[in-house]
């Protein structure tokens, strides 16, 4: 049982490099809301002019929501299995489940919402001016695993602290402008936002997570579209 609270405590822990006391304060996290649009279950079929409609209805909704500042990022996932779409909004969980329930696609049964309550920073958006010049960027999901190994408690704090090495070391390589944590429980821990194209070298760096490879957790990294002037600070070109 000491081992579980243990285990439980060091995975909830911040993960903050040991002179992070020096660098200036970041703003505090605030509430908003993940929110998976996922495909429907036995979605009823629909003709092609159908189908061109409600796309487009979908899309100019979006944009409106993006625009009046209830969303501060919106994109259709590449490969992303049931994954369809995100968002973030500026909304609780409930507004943002009712909010999305009169989208053209979902209210036609062709999208489903999946509403994911979340801390983070959220300053890091701005408005871009145009909403429809895209970009590929990562969104990264963490998950504990169902079963962990057992671990010694000076393992689990050496993870810890490797991980804490680790993350400084991800973040010289790639820009992480967008980290939250999920507020409900769940398996699903922490969402971060990868400003990278590079799908397939984001996914080879989180493999060797020191937490991936003490078998902790899962780490599912998804490529999707999103609105390219975005973030207050975008990252230099490598």
């Amino acid at each position: 049982m000491m081992m579980i609270a243990t285990l439980a405590f060091l995975l909830a822990m911040p993960l903050v490099p040991q002179d992070s006391a020096q660098e200036v304060a970041k703003p505090a996290p605030r509430a908003h809301t993940f929110v998976f649009l996922d495909t429907a279950p036995n979605a009823p079929a629909l003709t092609a002019d159908e189908r061109t409609t409600l796309q487009g209805e979908h899309l100019t909704r979006l944009q409106v929501m993006y625009e009046k500042r209830q969303a501060f990022t919106i994109g259709p996932f590449e490969n992303g299995g049931n994954h369809r779409g995100m968002l973030l909004v500026d909304m609780g969980a409930n507004e943002a489940r009712a909010n999305l329930a009169e989208d053209p696609l979902v209210k036609a049964g062709q999208l489903v919402v999946n509403v994911i309550p979340v801390s983070g920073n959220t300053s890091v958006f701005k408005q871009a001016d145009q909403f429809f010049d895209l970009t590929i960027r990562q969104v990264v999901l963490f998950r504990d695993k169902a079963e962990i190994p057992p671990q010694r408690p000076e393992t689990l704090a050496k993870v810890q602290a490797d991980t804490v090495l680790f993350q400084v070391e991800f973040e010289k390589m790639f820009s992480v402008p967008y980290r939250a944590m999920t507020t409900e429980p769940g398996d699903l821990r922490e969402i971060w936002i990868v400003d990278s194209a590079e799908t397939d070298k984001v996914q080879a760096e989180f493999a060797q997570d020191p937490r991936v490879k003490a078998g902790m957790i899962d780490i599912q990294v998804l490529p999707f579209h999103s609105t390219k002037d975005t973030f207050l600070a975008q990252p230099p070109s490598r």
